[in-house]
């Protein structure tokens, strides 16, 4: 059965997106870091969803951008080259072909929105992005 999870990059990834980024995204996920356990899950934003800490949990939100909210913030010269597909059934890749230099971005787990989030934190200059 699909979940949430399937359809927005993983946890560790959407931590590194910038402040201020993404902040219209549907969804969130939302990360509970308690004293002895620890709680991960993608939810639907709320307005009231911002980081807190509560007497022995922390919560934090990041926005989990979907595919479509992805390639919705790349420059639009760039979404006209870019190209997802999966392949092998165990990888999903967003391939960026400009001027006979093509770039891929995969993703083990077979999730394009990750691949295409690492595109996007290379379009904005984020560095190594694996």
């Amino acid at each position: 059965m699909s979940k949430l999870e399937d359809i927005v990059p993983p946890l560790e990834l959407c931590k590194r997106i910038p402040a201020g980024e993404f902040e219209e995204s549907v969804l969130v996920w939302r990360e509970r870091i308690g004293n002895i356990s620890r709680d991960d899950r993608i939810k639907i934003r709320e307005p009231e969803d911002i980081s807190y800490k509560v007497e022995s949990a922390e919560v934090n939100y990041f926005p989990a951008p979907t595919l479509a909210e992805i390639l919705a913030k790349l420059p639009l010269g760039i979404t006209g080259l870019c190209t997802v597909q999966t392949w092998d059934h165990r990888y999903a890749g967003c391939k960026l072909d400009t001027s006979n230099d093509i770039r891929e971005f995969e993703d083990a787990d077979r999730n394009p929105a990750a691949a295409a989030l690492r595109l996007w934190f290379k379009v904005r200059g984020n560095g190594d992005v694996r």
